[in-house]
């Protein structure tokens, strides 16, 4: 390998680690976070349809230990006439529909908030149903979606 081709693979490998550190900061729910996985083009797809949104104009992330719970948030892209405000969270009911929980804005940022509204979406669900919630809970305080104040 020639000096010039070694100092090429080099300065790229820097760029797109210091790319992908700068945007994971710069935004909660970006990348693959610990806790979340991103959601398939079908669902974000769905996601996208029960908000009356263009999918490229939302990221979601679904919860590793039930997937039924998505984080949705805005992308900021140009072109997106229509976005959300702030992240929201939706819910995959058994009827396997996307349906809003109500819980967004400060709602999702505050962990002590989030986990009270999420467990209160579920408070009449078998207990199966609850335990499962807390594990989402528990991805998205994970993957950095809420903070304890």
């Amino acid at each position: 390998m020639t000096r010039l081709a070694r100092f090429t693979a080099i300065a790229a490998a820097l760029t797109l680690s210091l790319t992908g550190a700068g945007s994971a900061l710069a935004y909660p729910g970006q990348g693959s976070e610990r806790g979340v996985f991103n959601a398939t083009k079908q669902t974000t797809s769905k996601i996208a349809k029960a908000l009356d949104l263009d999918p490229r104009c939302i990221r979601v992330r679904q919860a590793k230990a039930y997937a039924a719970w998505a984080w949705v948030g805005p992308t900021y892209r140009m072109g997106c006439d229509h976005q959300l405000d702030d992240a929201l969270i939706m819910v995959k009911g058994n009827d396997k529909v996307w349906r809003d929980s109500g819980i967004s804005g400060d709602n999702v940022y505050s962990c002590e908030l989030l986990e009270r509204n999420m467990m209160l979406y579920v408070e009449d669900q078998p207990q199966r149903i609850q335990k499962l919630t807390r594990q989402a809970y528990r991805d998205f305080k994970v993957a950095g979606y809420c903070e304890m104040p």
